[in-house]
């Protein structure tokens, strides 16, 4: 019982430093990193800290900003995902109203159990 004591005080004790390690990592500097308001010196600073420690290059790797060019091209694929979706929303109703205009489009279906928000179409759709 004493070596199960022993164990469990060792294994918390790894916790607790494997747990500040890792708040030091992560302090404030990456979050103005990430949003590009950490000055120069302060990126070269954390650059040679990645080029010394593994944990801080996947820091530096997670925090670094993306850029305009992947804005750009995010902003461009939402733009083509909204408007396939545009265009299929404007579609559906004439292609309903084409069969029978006489007819409520929901005659002859049988209501979904599903909850209104999974029958929802999504507006963009992010590959990654």
């Amino acid at each position: 019982m004493h070596s199960d004591d022993e164990l469990l005080r060792t294994l918390g004790r790894i916790a607790r430093q494997e747990r500040d390690e890792e708040r030091a990592h992560l302090d404030d500097r990456w979050d103005a990193f990430c949003e590009g308001r950490l000055p120069e010196e302060e990126v070269a600073a954390l650059r040679a800290a990645a080029a010394d420690d593994a944990a801080a290059q996947r820091a530096y790797d997670a925090f670094r900003p993306l850029g305009a060019s992947f804005r750009r091209r995010l902003a461009e694929r939402l733009g083509e995902q909204l408007a396939a979706s545009q265009a299929g929303d404007a579609a559906e109703p004439q292609a309903r109203s084409a069969a029978d205009p006489t007819e409520p489009s929901w005659r002859g279906r049988r209501p979904s159990r599903r909850p209104r928000s999974e029958g929802r179409r999504r507006a963009a759709w992010l590959p990654w």
